[in-house]
């Protein structure tokens, strides 16, 4: 069960990661011009 769990949460964690990386410079772009941060990394 507590392998499962874990095998599951890793997948979830593996996911979110490559998500973040495919979408960063996207989110990235707007979330600079919706806080008008001009462009700041």
């Amino acid at each position: 069960m507590d392998m499962a769990l874990g095998f599951i949460a890793a997948c979830i964690v593996v996911y979110a990661l490559v998500w973040s990386v495919r979408t960063s410079g996207t989110v990235a772009d707007a979330g600079a011009a919706a806080h008008g941060h001009g462009g700041h990394h």
